[in-house]
């Protein structure tokens, strides 16, 4: 039988933690947190770049493919209503050679006008070819009108289109899917050009993706490793797409197209520039396939000549 006068040692009936040692704990916790999270951060944007770059892989092989069927990259964009207004673009030319599981849905947009009336009809086309993951965005956007260039003739083919309660022309023209790929127009703003077309014979762009004539490889004299063909682009930056737009729409033709200005990156920025979220610069697929990113601080004058076909 147990004696029941035996002492009982204290430490024995101690249960848990002391304050002290919690303390200790949640610090040692936090401690490796903190050097643990950088390090999946830095993995999982390592991961999202490289898919992103796969993606470029992909878009340059399908301009490679539509060059051997066409002998010529595809045009930035080409008008496909009877109104001469909305402009299918460089990215809905390469859907066969993308292979995309909707290409045949896809069809009968090509000879259409391709905008949407509501927000989850566009959001429907968004192709994940076009996405890169490290951006931020969402499946799709409005494009709203070119108040600056608004003229009559313009606000009476929008009413014949659209109806604000409101009667106001501030609405948007329609909806887009959204992209974070712009072909390279060069290094001039694309949204541009029609004020040089009424100059007979005068090339505006200056880049290998163009709307006034399909660019050949044999015209890319720098050579194609030192030529960009698509580059990337945040939402933030401004919205875009790979779908087409109306010509009548805000900054329209730079939402499928991108021009080196300054450099990847830049604050302040122009809008028709190419961004990114990757840290130190934005990716591009180059003219003989390769992906490489090119640095915020890389020389505006070499930035600006790998974006023209021609020295």
């Amino acid at each position: 039988m147990k004696n029941r006068d035996a002492k009982v040692d204290p430490r024995s009936l101690r249960q848990g933690f002391t304050v002290l040692e919690l303390i200790v704990s949640i610090a040692i916790a936090a401690t490796m947190l903190a050097l643990l999270l950088p390090a999946v951060m830095h993995a999982r944007e390592s991961a999202r770049r490289t898919q992103c770059g796969n993606h470029l892989r992909q878009i340059g092989l399908a301009l490679h493919h539509y060059h051997d069927l066409i002998r010529s990259f595809p045009l930035a964009w080409s008008i496909s209503d009877h109104n001469g207004r909305f402009a299918n673009s460089w990215g809905m030319q390469i859907l066969p050679q993308l292979e995309a599981q909707q290409s045949r849905e896809f069809s009968h947009l090509r000879n259409s006008i391709g905008m949407f009336d509501a927000y989850d009809d566009a959001s429907k086309w968004q192709l994940d070819v076009f996405l890169c993951a490290s951006d931020i965005t969402e499946s799709a956007f409005d494009l709203p009108p070119n108040l600056e260039n608004l003229t009559s003739a313009t606000v009476s083919r929008l009413l014949l289109s659209k109806a604000d309660s409101s009667g106001s022309p501030f609405w948007p023209i329609g909806y887009l899917p959204t992209a974070n790929y712009v072909a390279v127009y060069g290094t001039v703003e694309a949204d541009e050009f029609e004020e040089f077309q009424s100059a007979e014979n005068h090339p505006f762009g200056d880049g290998p993706i163009v709307h006034d004539h399909g660019v050949k490889l044999v015209e890319l004299r720098r050579g194609t490793s030192q030529t960009i063909l698509v580059g990337e682009r945040t939402m933030a930056m401004m919205p875009s797409t790979w779908l087409g737009v109306h010509l009548d729409g805000e900054d329209a033709v730079c939402r499928i197209t991108g021009s080196a200005i300054t450099h990847p990156n830049c604050k302040p920025c122009d809008e028709c520039e190419f961004s990114s979220r990757h840290v130190g610069g934005s990716q591009f697929v180059w003219a003989d396939g390769h992906v490489s990113l090119i640095p915020a601080a890389v020389d505006t004058k070499i930035y600006q000549k790998s974006a023209q076909r021609r020295d």
